[in-house]
């Protein structure tokens, strides 16, 4: 998706969870075999959670809301790409982060 005015391709959701899915397995979990929803499979912790999101804000340069960062909204890598898909075409567009 091409957002105009954007100086680069918005990445898709599928792209978005594919790398979310990298990061939780290979650095919050240490597995080197990705699971096939590593969110909706584990009960992560706040540090784990505070890693991921310190990894999607410094990743795709958004910044989250205090109800962004509410369980439902990381249950899945499905609703968490979506979710980050809609801030990174926000700010693409020229709209705050917030």
């Amino acid at each position: 998706m091409s957002v105009e005015g954007a100086s680069s391709e918005v990445p898709g959701v599928g792209e978005i969870a594919e790398r979310i899915r990298s990061f939780v397995c290979g650095v919050i979990l240490g597995e080197s075999v990705a699971a096939a929803d590593p969110l909706a499979d584990n009960d992560f912790d706040s540090l784990a959670l505070e890693q991921l999101l310190d990894y999607l804000e410094e990743s795709y340069h958004v910044l989250f809301t205090p109800e962004d960062i509410a369980r439902p909204n990381l249950a899945s890598l499905a609703i968490a790409a979506e979710m980050v898909h809609r801030r990174v075409c926000a700010v693409a567009a020229g709209e705050h982060s917030w």
